[in-house]
């Protein structure tokens, strides 16, 4: 019986950033490194590789936390004019923040406490547009997505302003309503919708392959005037 004879074990290594809340008492970042390790086999006969087992770990390399201390919305707004990078939770109608780092990238951390129920695949809300509330809109929308205090139907979630990337997390709202699902089309219907889509530009195209040839010619077309024109100013 041929068994596998030679074997290889890789290693690849990459860090990332964990935040932990703890109910509405501290905000805990933490620096994680993770590991993969991979062990691989060639066959004796077949020469083929295949993977004997697979294991990634992680460990924590560096920790800080931040209290959480309530805060008004008054005392918010004095905050956010300040320049300082802040993180900002809304629970049970109360307000609370600490000053973080301005790095601090907590847009899609669904680990902190949960799917942004605005816009999370699969749980995207119908409300998601800057349409009057009369026309189904949100003024959360409307308002570049800041300042969480201003919206009481907004429950629980956070934000973060002042940093490189300002986060605003929907975690519990009582407009939210889910959108329905998306039409699953044919491969027959996605091809008349694309070729719809070209016959706004080109009225004359009756076929896929006419407009993959007319692309094509164009580029070719865009390609040799940008040649000719860098060899005159040459």
């Amino acid at each position: 019986m041929n068994t596998i004879s030679t074997t290889k074990v890789t290693e690849k290594t990459s860090t990332f950033i964990r935040y932990i809340l703890d109910g509405v008492k501290t905000l805990t970042v933490q620096s994680m490194e993770s590991t993969i390790e991979v062990k691989t086999g060639i066959h004796p006969v077949t020469k083929k590789s295949s993977i004997i087992y697979k294991k990634k770990s992680d460990k924590v390399i560096g920790s800080v936390t931040f209290n959480l201390v309530e805060v008004t919305p008054e005392e918010l707004a004095v905050y956010r004019s300040s320049g300082i990078p802040y993180f900002v939770l809304k629970d049970s109608g109360k307000l609370y923040f600490t000053k973080i780092q301005r790095n601090y990238n907590l847009v899609s951390h669904e680990g902190l406490l949960g799917p942004n129920l605005c816009s999370h695949v699969g749980h995207e809300c119908h409300h998601l547009s800057a349409a009057t509330d009369e026309d189904g809109g949100c003024a959360k929308v409307r308002s570049l997505s800041q300042c969480i205090e201003r919206y009481p139907w907004i429950t629980k979630g956070y934000e973060t302003f002042n940093t490189v990337r300002d986060a605003f997390v929907v975690i519990d709202c009582t407009h939210y309503e889910k959108c329905p699902p998306r039409k699953e089309r044919t491969v027959a219907e996605v091809n008349r919708l694309r070729l719809g889509l070209a016959q706004i530009m080109w009225d004359d195209v009756e076929s896929l392959q006419e407009v993959k040839r007319r692309k094509a010619e164009n580029l070719s077309k865009m390609y040799a005037l940008k040649e000719s024109k860098e060899g005159t100013e040459g």
